[in-house]
């Protein structure tokens, strides 16, 4: 039997908070992807700083939304986009993301390099062709954060990183990016999909603990 060392309303928030806080870190993830695509398809650069910029600021709104909770949530919506908005955010703009790293990484062991225009092409490159893998894989894990939200089996990893994968084998992903990248990007993305459901659980046996704990005439008109 679960029983909060902190008192219910306190515990409870504290859990309101960490969902609004990977809400409000997945939106501006999701809205950086947007902006991305749209510096990409324009040719005006900037992706660097584009990429960059949206992880800071994903921080800063999720510590700003951890402070705000609502006096009543809704703990069933809550429940879902806690898991949905943060996970779409990290398979649409988390593999460029890596790969920004990668090119980093370049620059500090090759101090005269100037990747930056290379880096804009190749994140035009990755929208045209492998885009697609990335809605579908970003599509295939929130089903699964869903599901893992309302307690029902869910997709493993491994088969939203089978669909993810599979999707880079259409038309133009074959020629240019080979499975095996799309592959090799995908594999932190598997602990990620494996944390959520450690984090579903966690949040659901906690607060139907905490409901369990309520005065019945509290549990009756709420």
């Amino acid at each position: 039997m679960f029983k909060s060392p902190w008192g219910t309303g306190t515990y409870e928030h504290h859990v309101v908070g960490h969902r609004l806080s990977r809400i409000a870190f997945g939106a501006v993830l999701i809205a950086g992807t947007c902006a991305l695509a749209i510096a990409a398809a324009t040719q005006h650069g900037d992706t660097i700083r584009i990429i960059v910029s949206t992880w800071i600021a994903g921080g800063l709104a999720a510590a700003v939304a951890r402070r705000h909770v609502p006096a009543h949530p809704n703990h069933d919506a809550l429940g879902v986009a806690s898991l949905v908005v943060p996970i779409v955010g990290l398979f649409l703009i988390g593999p460029l993301s890596l790969h920004l790293l990668v090119v980093a990484l370049i620059c500090v062991l090759n101090p005269g390099a100037d990747l930056a225009s290379g880096f804009d092409t190749w994140v035009a490159m990755s929208f045209v062709c492998v885009g697609l893998a990335h809605i579908v894989g970003a599509a295939s894990a929130a089903v699964r954060a869903v599901q893992l939200a309302r307690g029902l089996p869910a997709w493993s990893p491994s088969r939203v990183f089978c669909i993810t994968v599979g999707a880079s084998l259409l038309p133009g992903g074959l020629l240019v990016f080979p499975p095996f990248l799309v592959a090799i990007t995908g594999l932190p993305f598997v602990i990620i999909l494996h944390a959520m459901e450690r984090i579903a659980k966690r949040e659901r046996i906690a607060l139907e603990g905490l409901a369990a704990h309520l005065p019945i005439a509290i549990a009756r008109s709420a």
